[in-house]
């Protein structure tokens, strides 16, 4: 547990090159911890925390929690790679998980449960992760946006 924790500290930690910070929700750290944890039991290395993800992720939950839908594309057809690369994203490769529920650890759960939301997780593919949470109506809505980015700075 004490290298899962030792991910999460470093994921969250600053980076150079970023040039603002960025706020993170007790559930956003606790689906990150949950998910390199995941990761890390598959012997994965941990994904990184990116400032662009983040934004498209939290504009995703707030948008879905707004206009009171919830699906991969809004009602106007916008989809996850289009809002990625608004937030100034630049990937190869990147993949989206929603859910709506009581608290992080059962949405976790549920994503973990499902095999396309598991695939993503636990995927070599992808490098870097962004989540966004939002509370509406005493349940949470939650988006992990994942990526591997082109332009991103090594540590």
């Amino acid at each position: 547990m004490l290298g899962a924790a030792v991910a999460v500290f470093l994921c969250l930690g600053a980076r150079p090159g970023w040039t603002q910070p960025f706020d993170i929700s007790p559930e956003e750290e606790r689906l990150v911890e949950l998910t390199n944890t995941a990761r890390s039991d598959q012997g994965l290395p941990p994904l990184r925390i990116a400032p662009e993800l983040m934004r498209s992720a939290e504009a995703k939950a707030r948008d879905m929690k707004e206009r009171d839908y919830f699906a991969h594309h809004s009602p106007e057809g916008t989809g996850p790679f289009t809002l990625m690369r608004e937030a100034g994203a630049d990937f190869s490769t990147a993949g989206e998980n929603l859910a709506e529920g009581p608290s992080a650890d059962r949405i976790f759960a549920g994503w973990m449960k499902s095999d396309e939301q598991r695939r993503n997780i636990l995927s070599r593919e992808y490098t870097h992760l962004g989540i966004g949470v939002v509370s509406q109506n005493g349940r949470l809505i939650a988006v992990q946006h994942f990526a591997r980015l082109r332009n991103a700075t090594k540590d």
